[in-house]
C-alpha cells in the first residue's frame, strides 16, 4: 500500500514537471516574435485609430449545457494617444464606456445619466493600445517563461487586482492563443483567441471565447475592424462637465445623448 501511494506521488510529480517546464527562451524574445507576427511593434505603437464592430454572445449554464442567452451589438473605438470608447446596444438602450487621458465616464442611456467612476479604477497610461490582449502586455512581466500545454506561458502581474495574468503563445507562430487568471472571488477565467485575420498589415483574432470555471460565459465574433480612420474627437467628450472625485458620482441628464457615430 505504501509503495502504491509513493508511486502515485511520483506519477503526479512527473506529470506536473512535464506540464510546466521552464523554457530557455526569454519573455522579451517571445514578445518580440509576437509583435513581428501581428504586424510589427512599431506599427502598433504608431496606430492612430481603430474601430471594431463585434457581436457579443452571453451564455447561461443549464445542467451540462451552455445555452446562448443574449447577443449584443458592440462597437469599440480607439484614438491615439490614449482615448477609448466602448458602445453596446441592449434592450433598445445604449451603454457607453469612455476613457480619455483626463476623464473616465459611463453613459447609461436607459436611466439617462452619466457615471464618473472612482479615481482608483482609472487605468494608467499604456505603452501599447489597450486593445484586446494587448492590454495585458502593459503589466509588469514575470521573468520566468514556462512550457505548458505545447505553448509558452508568460505571466504578467496585475498589482491593482492582486492577480497574475498568464498569457500563452503558440510555440511555432508566437501568436497568443489563450490568457487566463483567477479573480478575487476564486473563479478561474480563460480567454481563447482564434481565427486570426490580417487587414492593412495588422493581424488580430476574430473569434474570442471566454470560459469561467470551464463553463462558456461569452463569445466575441468580430464583424469588421478598420485602422487609422478619421474619428471625430468630440465623441469622447462627456455630455456634462467631467467630475474628478475620490468616489463614484452619478449625474442625471435631461435628455439622451445624440450619437454621432
Amino acid at each position: 500500500m505504501y509503495k502504491l501511494g509513493y508511486s502515485l506521488i511520483l506519477v503526479v510529480l512527473a506529470n506536473f514537471s512535464q506540464a510546466q517546464t521552464e523554457a530557455k527562451i526569454s519573455g522579451e524574445e517571445i514578445l518580440a516574435r509576437y509583435f513581428k507576427a501581428i504586424g510589427g511593434k512599431e506599427r502598433w505603437e504608431n496606430l492612430e485609430s481603430r474601430k471594431a464592430k463585434e457581436n457579443l454572445s452571453l451564455f447561461v449554464s443549464s445542467g451540462l449545457m451552455e445555452m446562448e442567452d443574449e447577443v449584443l451589438d458592440y462597437t469599440k473605438y480607439f484614438q491615439a494617444p490614449n482615448s477609448y470608447l466602448d458602445l453596446w446596444f441592449q434592450d433598445m438602450y445604449y451603454s457607453t464606456y469612455v476613457q480619455t487621458p483626463g476623464c473616465v465616464w459611463y453613459y447609461l442611456d436607459k436611466s439617462i445619466s452619466v457615471l464618473f467612476p472612482d479615481k482608483k479604477y482609472r487605468k494608467r497610461e499604456a505603452t501599447f493600445p489597450r486593445i484586446g490582449v494587448l492590454e495585458i502586455l502593459n503589466f509588469p512581466m514575470v521573468r520566468s517563461v514556462f512550457l505548458e500545454d505545447d505553448s509558452y506561458r508568460v505571466d504578467f502581474e496585475d498589482k491593482f487586482w492582486n492577480r497574475v495574468m498568464s498569457v500563452y503563445f503558440d510555440q511555432e507562430s508566437f501568436l497568443i492563443i489563450k490568457h487566463s487568471y483567477t479573480d478575487l472571488g476564486g473563479d478561474y477565467h480563460e480567454y481563447l483567441y482564434k481565427d486570426y485575420q490580417e487587414k492593412d498589415g495588422y493581424l488580430e483574432p476574430y473569434l474570442i471565447e471566454n470560459y469561467v470555471d470551464s463553463k462558456k460565459y461569452k463569445v466575441i465574433k468580430v464583424k469588421s475592424i478598420d485602422y487609422n480612420l478619421d474619428i471625430d474627437p468630440t465623441m469622447f467628450t462627456p455630455p456634462t462637465k467631467c467630475i474628478s472625485k475620490s468616489e463614484s458620482v452619478t449625474v442625471p441628464l435631461k435628455e439622451r445623448m445624440p450619437f454621432i457615430f
